[in-house]
């Protein structure tokens, strides 16, 4: 009974992950015929001769910047797990990024990111509350880096902010002012751990008064065990300095590779590199604009903003070209990468737990409890 249970869970699963990607598709290709439909001299026959004119040194180099890009999040979650004293290989660091970054592009406001990088870092033995702990860490370390690269080009390049519509304007303000908010918020939830025992309390009290959860007060009592665990990993990671600034470096260096992605390739065409720094500033500034926005990857704000950008500096159909290649190396083949190593992971995962099956007794009741691998159960609400 539970492996039926199992695999009827596997199966929904795939089956959202499945509608997730071809969502994802959908956008991009709506996407893509968006940017160029507003060219009216666009055509694919002058966009593959653009790239046979391309610098394949600065290519290079893009897509290196893309690599390093997934590599530096695994490095940072890597650091704080080691400061908590759950060190894991790079391998597996690497996998929790590339989950992270595939799911945060295909679904709603990136919600399954985290989530998804949880699953993995469980599996790996890694208990729920310290897992919670070092991704709530990593994304406020996160936030701060995107706020941090994003004043930094505003001192560099203040102009470029005018190559932006006003509502492009308006977004990037709003975007910065929403980074510092979640920021604070995330800091909240990590420095009063009570904040987040009284909402799962309430939370509790509400299904039950639906009927919809029974045992309600051994759920609270779970909940705060695993809560008093999570207070435990916040003070610890509190003492570790080294860590933390070594992880928010890391996070710098993982958003300037992102945007490295896109400057490098645009500096593969004759008379890009004199535009270095207006490239830099207002690919900072597009992220800024677009990271908050609830749509699958901010994709359709992105591209239309850094449009903006590439139409201030050069000619219309070069701005163009410009932006489909470069979101085509900096994220759809960054996607496409983090999703194929994330599905090698999945498979891995299924393939170890086929062999450990047999160890697994038959005759397991209908009313026995699954077994949570690599769970501490007495830090799992």
């Amino acid at each position: 009974m539970a492996k039926k249970t199992a695999e009827k869970s596997t199966s929904s699963a795939l089956k959202k992950r499945a509608l997730w990607t071809l969502l994802f598709v959908a956008i991009a290709a709506l996407t893509v015929w968006a940017v160029t439909a507003q060219s009216k001299s666009f055509s694919f026959k002058s966009f593959l001769a653009f790239l046979g004119e391309l610098d394949p040194l600065w290519l290079c180099a893009a897509l290196l910047a893309m690599l390093f890009y997934i590599f530096f999040e695994g490095a940072a979650i890597k650091v704080i797990l080691h400061a908590v004293g759950y060190p894991r290989s790079t391998a597996k660091n690497l996998s929790y990024s590339a989950a992270d970054i595939y799911f945060s592009a295909i679904t709603p406001s990136a919600t399954g990111g985290q989530p998804a990088s949880a699953f993995f870092m469980v599996k790996d033995g890694i208990p729920l509350a310290t897992t919670t702990v070092v991704l709530l860490f990593n994304l406020i370390l996160y936030a701060f880096a995107i706020v941090t690269l994003g004043v930094f080009c505003f001192i560099l390049k203040p102009s470029v902010f005018y190559f932006f519509s006003v509502p492009g304007r308006v977004l990037i303000i709003v975007g910065f002012a929403a980074q510092l908010l979640l920021a604070a918020l995330f800091f909240l939830l990590l420095r009063y751990p009570a904040i987040l025992q009284r909402a799962g309390e309430g939370i509790i009290n509400l299904l039950g008064r639906m009927r919809i959860l029974r045992k309600t007060e051994q759920k609270k009592e779970k909940l705060a065990k695993s809560i008093g665990s999570y207070g435990s990993c916040v003070t610890l990671i509190g003492k570790r300095w080294g860590a933390i600034l070594g992880a928010f470096a890391l996070n710098v260096l993982q958003r300037a590779c992102f945007i490295a992605a896109t400057v490098f390739t645009c500096c593969a065409i004759s008379g890009g590199v004199a535009h270095f720094a207006e490239l830099w500033a207002g690919e900072s500034m597009v992220i800024l604009a677009s990271n908050y926005v609830p749509i699958p990857g901010a994709m359709g704000i992105t591209d239309t903003l850094l449009l903006d950008v590439l139409g201030g500096l050069f000619d219309e159909v070069t701005a163009t070209n410009l932006e489909l290649f470069s979101r085509t190396v900096s994220f759809y083949l960054c996607i496409l990468l983090c999703g194929g190593a994330t599905l090698f992971r999945s498979i891995a995962l299924t393939v170890r737990g086929r062999k450990s099956a047999p160890a697994v007794q038959d005759d397991q009741g209908e009313n026995d409890a699954p077994d949570n691998s690599g769970i501490d159960k007495n830090e799992t609400i």
